[in-house]
């Protein structure tokens, strides 16, 4: 899923024939837009161009893209000049709620600050809570949010659901719930160090019959966690499509063995489940990244892992500092862009052109600076210590509507 660096050495040329018709189309009947950013650095991973462009929103959506489009058509300009302008960040692995309502992320300001205009909760939420998971959700009006339940039944059914009087009716509410709820949940969520058994399988078997016999085409997010678990044997089971979680992970268990990636990660990889950063505060090792990536195991995606339900302390780290950590580690720009917006938004596949500016796609918009950052004190977690190109959230567009406080408040 990683994206293609002569595509986007090639963008400007794209983007010009890819909007050549849409200008002609402008010139004929200049419509009015509502909002017009003017002069950015366009970077849209999806298409593979990077050009200096204008772009225009109304209603909502992507309406013109090109070089210079007249200030006088759109009710509202922002100077984007020496900024990076891309699709709306999309975290695929966050905690941000909690039955606490009092201690849940307030996610329409952390939008403003971090950029991010898709949120997916990983786990936060269970069957018996999924009710106030979903008031939430609906609260918030400036992000978008979706879900994987978290799967922690209280015994792993012996035969598959749906085999008669020895169903299991939670089984079943499980199913109808993903069925029912299918707009805003994405699958399950399974901690293999809550489960009973030895190695985990017997859990992950049990979560992976649920989810086809609800028929919704739900993804498992996995976490493999425990350093007992058989890890080899959870990640044959994993699906094409499933998302293994906190790959570079420094503790007991992981995808290292004696410094090498283990066949069955590079097998799963192989079959198509995919690779999900889930940095948080405790759960990547940098060295463990080295080590990996060298040998050719990077992620599809990009996610900040950040647990924002119990403390503002713990909303760091944001989705654009773990994107800076990995062009540090050697990703580009783009491609680091690509795990932060079109593979996640793929991943989700409840949107049309989710990820991406292309005409007609939602106004989901990011505008970010690229900075040179000094060296700091390192920290135990490798979000620090190392000098480079640094991503600063500046203004975040939702709907085509800037949200309040953007960009004074992302600093």
């Amino acid at each position: 899923m990683g994206f293609d660096r002569r595509c986007f050495l090639a963008g400007a040329a794209a983007l010009a024939s890819s909007l050549a018709p849409a200008a002609r189309t402008g010139a004929q009947t200049p419509e009015k837009l509502d909002v017009l950013i003017k002069g950015g650095t366009l970077i849209d991973p999806s298409r593979g161009v990077q050009a200096r462009a204008d772009l225009g929103l109304r209603e909502g959506r992507v309406a013109q893209i090109d070089a210079v489009i007249d200030t006088s058509r759109a009710a509202r300009v922002i100077d984007a000049t020496g900024l990076l302008v891309t699709p709306g960040l999309v975290d695929l692995h966050t905690h941000v709620y909690t039955r606490d309502a009092v201690k849940s992320a307030p996610l329409d300001s952390l939008s403003i600050a971090s950029g991010v205009t898709t949120w997916v909760s990983a786990g936060d939420a269970g069957i018996d809570d999924f009710v106030g998971m979903r008031r939430f959700a609906g609260q918030h009006r400036l992000c978008r949010i979706h879900a994987f339940i978290h799967f922690t039944p209280s015994a792993v059914a012996a035969r598959p659901i749906g085999a008669g009087k020895g169903s299991d009716a939670r089984d079943e509410q499980i199913a109808r719930l993903l069925s029912e709820h299918r707009d805003i949940v994405l699958g399950l969520q399974v901690h293999l160090s809550e489960a009973a058994d030895e190695n985990g399988t017997s859990l992950l078997g049990h979560a992976i019959r649920v989810l086809e016999h609800a028929q919704t085409r739900g993804r498992i997010l996995c976490h493999v966690g425990g350093p007992h678990r058989d890890i080899d044997a959870v990640l044959d089971m994993l699906r094409p499509g499933d998302i293994l979680t906190q790959i570079y992970r420094g503790r007991a268990n992981g995808l290292l063995r004696e410094g090498r990636v283990i066949d069955a990660a590079l097998s799963a990889r192989k079959r198509g489940v995919i690779l999900d950063v889930g940095h948080g505060r405790f759960n990547f090792d940098r060295r463990v990244a080295e080590a990996a990536i060298e040998q050719g195991f990077a992620p599809d995606v990009i996610s900040s892992g950040m647990n924002a339900s119990s403390s503002p302390l713990l909303s760091a780290p944001r989705l654009t500092d773990v994107m800076s950590t990995f062009m540090g580690l050697g990703f580009p720009l783009d491609q680091a862009l690509a795990m932060t917006t079109i593979n996640p938004a793929r991943l989700i596949g409840r949107e049309p052109h989710l990820g991406s500016m292309a005409l007609g796609a939602p106004a989901d918009i990011t505008l970010m600076r690229l900075q040179e950052r000094p060296a700091l004190p390192a920290d135990d977690h490798g979000m620090s210590g190392r000098s480079g190109q640094w991503l600063q959230p500046v203004m975040t567009i939702r709907r085509g509507v800037p949200l309040v406080g953007s960009p004074s408040s992302a600093g």
